[in-house]
């Protein structure tokens, strides 16, 4: 049968395939007129076909598969145009595959993923894990450790070097009272307890002996600047300096002298200080003060 009507054309994004139908053909699929194979999406409803040069209602077809088209019976010598959607990538656009040519199957990329901890420098933790409900700490560039919630009521705390969970102060002062053997020799003396870094203290001391000297000190801001008060029997023994924080004298030349060597998150560290052979227990109330 001659054609008749417009002949469907090929774009960029749609081929068209040629077939001259046989007696009775109802199939139409592989290489058409042209040599051209039939391999475009015609599966996913998108084509149409021409029989003569008249557009086909899709009730006209009467199926449909990834590579043929399926009508009623026609007449040796109809003309079948099927226009297809491209529904591959073409060829100069696939990537260049190994050995140096194009084309060939488009793969995938595939995913993978690490288990190896990101490092801090980019944006990670730089640990696999944490402890649950902790606080997260840096640590410069290494790994991200925890603060654990601890003690119920607890509350987040810094002696100014780390952060530590701690119980929270229930005031704003905090009493001591110390019993230092006099004979023991030159060395520190570690005074705990009061649930936090002082910022300030005054502290009252005694000693028990005939000379029986009691002296008043205060010492504010963390500092090791001191005002000391000294009260004794003989004149020897009677001061007012700020060299130190206390001194319990036997006499003058056997005493105990201090400064503070440190400010401590639970306390304070005397530096004790002896001279000549004194004897007996020096007194210590030490009153320290929150900021």
């Amino acid at each position: 049968m001659p054609y008749l009507g417009f002949e469907p054309t090929a774009s960029d994004t749609l081929s068209v395939f040629k077939y001259v139908a046989t007696s009775s053909q109802t199939t139409f699929t592989g290489a058409d007129a042209n040599g051209a194979t039939l391999s475009y999406d015609v599966g996913d409803g998108s084509c149409q076909v021409w029989l003569n040069g008249v557009r086909l209602d899709s009730s006209d077809i009467t199926a449909t598969n990834s590579t043929s088209v399926v009508l009623a019976a026609c007449t040796a010598g109809d003309i079948v145009h099927i226009q297809a959607t491209k529904a591959f990538i073409p060829a100069d656009v696939v990537p260049k595959a190994a050995g140096g040519t194009f084309g060939g199957a488009v793969v995938a990329p595939s995913l993978t993923l690490s288990s190896t901890p990101l490092p801090v420098a980019s944006g990670g933790t730089g640990a696999a894990t944490h402890s649950a409900n902790g606080v997260l700490l840096g640590a410069g560039t290494g790994a991200v450790t925890t603060a654990a919630p601890s003690t119920s009521g607890n509350v987040l705390t810094s002696n100014g070097t780390v952060w530590a969970s701690a119980t929270p102060a229930t005031g704003g002062s905090v009493t001591i009272y110390v019993n230092h053997n006099a004979t023991t020799a030159t060395g520190t003396l570690a005074v705990t307890g009061f649930g936090f870094q002082p910022k300030s203290i005054i502290l009252f001391s005694a000693i028990g002996s005939a000379d029986n000297t009691q002296n008043y000190g205060a010492a504010t801001d963390g500092g090791t600047t001191y005002q000391l008060f000294g009260q004794g029997t003989t004149a020897a023994d009677q001061w007012d300096n700020n060299t130190g924080i206390f001194r319990a004298a036997i006499n003058a030349s056997n005493r105990v002298d201090a400064v503070i060597n440190s400010w401590d998150a639970d306390g304070i560290t005397f530096g004790i200080t002896k001279t000549g052979s004194p004897t007996g227990h020096v007194k210590l109330i030490i009153t320290g003060f929150k900021e």
